[in-house]
């Protein structure tokens, strides 16, 4: 056998080995998507139960509950990620994190760029499609996560999130909105959160 050879088998078998070691790794990602499905979540079904006229909110109260929500999920955040950053990033843990905070990124820029034009042009209209954007985004990380762990059942969390945009988007402007993003975010985000840390971030 050639010294390349050996060489290359060697770089193989390093390579075989960190994978089943990633893949033995505990998913990290369980109590983040508890924080933002518990507060996003939370918020749209305060939300929801005004829509619906169980509570009375007045209009302007749509803004303090997003602020609120947010600050709140930005206080776990910064509490979670200060608890974790003295512990390793092991195997697929590190691209998913990864994935996740890209997605984080991605949400709050549009936001941030929506909310300017909504100002510009004097419209609200555009926001409501930041339901959207999150369900295709959970979804896109969800597919994400399922390939890099080989898992059916977060692929399945990612269709869900696909399809969820369905409801959604039909309910826009009824009395129902809010209702239809709530259960969307309940299954996309907080279900799956709780069954990662109930099962100690195990995948199955």
């Amino acid at each position: 056998m050639s010294e390349r050879q050996h060489t290359l088998e060697s770089e193989v078998a390093y390579l075989k080995g960190l994978a089943e070691a990633g893949r033995a790794a505990p998913l990290q990602t369980g109590p983040y998507l508890i924080a933002g499905g518990s507060w996003f979540g939370g918020a749209s079904a305060l939300l929801s139960l005004s829509q619906l006229r169980v509570i009375g909110l007045p209009e302007s109260a749509i803004w303090w509950v997003w602020i609120v929500a947010a600050l709140g999920f930005g206080a776990t955040l910064f509490a979670l990620i200060r608890r974790d950053g003295a512990q390793g990033e092991p195997g697929h843990n590190y691209l998913i994190n990864a994935a996740w905070s890209g997605a984080g990124f991605g949400i709050f820029t549009f936001w941030a760029a929506a909310t300017l034009m909504a100002i510009q042009l004097n419209t609200g209209v555009i926001l409501s499609t930041m339901s959207l954007l999150v369900l295709v985004m959970y979804g896109v990380v969800w597919w994400i996560t399922g390939t890099l762990t080989s898992q059916v059942w977060m692929r399945t969390i990612a269709f869900i999130s696909f399809a969820a945009t369905v409801p959604v988007a039909v309910a826009a402007g009824s009395a129902y909105e809010w209702l239809a993003y709530t259960s969307a975010l309940v299954s996309t985000a907080l279900l799956p959160g709780i069954y990662l840390v109930r099962n100690g971030g195990r995948m199955v």
